[in-house]
């Protein structure tokens, strides 16, 4: 399964992960809150998850587990 986001879902995702709400975010990027629920569904089906905890677990797990092992890597140089 393919899981790369558009740029448009990732910016949407992060501020959805950093807590906005889908009527902030639609405000912000501005478009409709249902674009906005559009992009997080994608994102949903593309990660393989159906709800906001699920989605926020997902990428502590892969994505920042990714940045932390670099940097200790980096730091073991």
């Amino acid at each position: 399964m393919k899981r790369h986001l558009t740029k448009t879902e990732e910016l949407i995702v992060n501020l959805k992960l950093q807590g906005f709400s889908k009527t902030e975010i639609a405000e912000i990027v501005f478009r409709s809150p249902h674009t906005i629920r559009t992009h997080i569904n994608n994102a949903y089906a593309k990660f393989g998850v159906h709800s906001d905890i699920e989605l926020s677990n997902w990428y502590l797990e892969n994505i920042l587990s990714i940045g932390i092992k670099k940097l200790l890597q980096d730091k073991l140089k």
